[in-house]
């Protein structure tokens, strides 16, 4: 594993900045999710409020500690703020309209060009780390079904065997077993130099996180197997009109479960890390 010759000081500091970088993407995340399946009520402009904020401030301690990198984890952590910092911008700014364009069915300007930047951002990620990282590698099963979204997008009936290749090749990245999962979560707490019991605790907490997150990203690919692939279910509802308004309520309501749970999966990851060894952990 790539950080393996990191002195532990500074892999500590790339642990809680990487770990602050997430949790600000998936809030970010999170605070698109409110607009458009929430109604905009005084308790959910208030929740996102508090997100821009927690967003903000771990922007602030990374832009801070930044200096103090150096190597490999100041490439991947400049790489990463970069397109992190252009994501929460996009989808923090504006949130009152947003809230009310998600309801209009309006698409807000800039969106569709955040799809490009993110697989662009995790190919050029998996150019810089090996293969032998667990997260990249669930970021390269997210690749590999953005990419199947985009080739369906190009060509309703096209490209099926190209799509399912990715599809295929998405499900076996994330499927690495579990122990592969607690190889790397040992490997990981134990260079983090806490006492046994910690180490212990945040072993036991990151192997279940990471097995959640890898659970929830299967079932993403899963369902966008569904999705793209099953010609014939949906030809068969474009027939019966009843059917194909049923059939687009039932995939667009599974969507937004799997998105939701999705976002609690990897928050609760970053969430384990930063209690574990960030001071300046926000609740």
């Amino acid at each position: 594993m790539w950080f393996k010759s990191l002195d532990q000081k500074q892999f500590i500091l790339y642990a809680q900045q990487s770990a602050r970088l997430n949790t600000a993407y998936w809030l970010a995340v999170l605070t698109s999710h409110k607009c458009e399946e929430e109604e905009a009520t005084p308790i959910v402009r208030a929740e996102i409020e508090g997100f821009k904020r927690q967003i903000a401030l771990m922007l602030k301690h990374i832009r801070k500690d930044i200096r103090n990198q150096r190597g490999l984890p100041l490439v991947l952590i400049k790489h990463e703020l970069t397109y992190i910092a252009l994501f929460c911008r996009q989808y923090t700014k504006n949130t009152n309209r947003r809230l009310l364009f998600s309801k209009l069915g309006i698409p807000m300007a800039g969106d569709d060009l955040i799809l490009d930047k993110e697989t662009t951002y995790i190919r050029e990620r998996s150019n810089i780390v090996d293969e032998d990282d667990l997260l990249g590698q669930w970021d390269r099963a997210i690749y590999l079904t953005y990419e199947s979204i985009s080739l369906k997008e190009q060509s309703l009936f096209g490209r099926r065997r190209a799509i399912a290749q990715r599809i295929d090749a998405a499900q076996s990245l994330m499927e690495p077993g579990p122990m592969a999962i607690t190889e790397y979560c040992r490997t990981y707490t134990g260079h983090l130099g806490l006492d046994p019991f910690r180490a212990s605790e945040l072993l036991d907490r990151l192997s279940l996180d990471i097995t959640n997150m890898y659970a929830m990203g299967l079932e993403l690919v899963t369902f966008s197997r569904a999705l793209l692939l099953r010609r014939q279910r949906v030809i068969a509802s474009v027939i019966d009109r009843g059917g194909l308004e049923e059939y687009v309520e039932t995939m667009t309501q599974t969507s937004a479960d799997i998105q939701k749970r999705l976002i609690a999966a990897n928050l609760a990851r970053t969430d384990t890390i930063r209690r574990a060894i960030d001071m300046h952990v926000v609740d």
